[in-house]
């Protein structure tokens, strides 16, 4: 996920697929990020298919989803 928003001061990320690959503190701290910047540069989408991740950052990545779309 750095690799995509490294050398972009604004990257334009719709939609994120994570696949068979792990989610971390350093991936959680991108997608938090990404989920944060306004309309229409935002995250839309986040399919984690078969991602493997700590209890923790399932529940950090839902509590970033709550607080953006409140």
């Amino acid at each position: 996920i750095k690799a995509l928003t490294k050398g972009s001061p604004s990257p334009y990320i719709r939609s994120l697929f994570i696949k068979r690959n792990n989610v971390g503190q350093s991936s959680m701290d991108q997608i938090a990020t990404l989920l944060k910047k306004p309309m229409p540069s935002h995250l839309q989408e986040l399919h984690l298919i078969d991602a493997k991740m700590q209890a923790n950052i399932g529940d950090q990545l839902i509590q970033s989803l709550s607080m953006t779309r409140t």
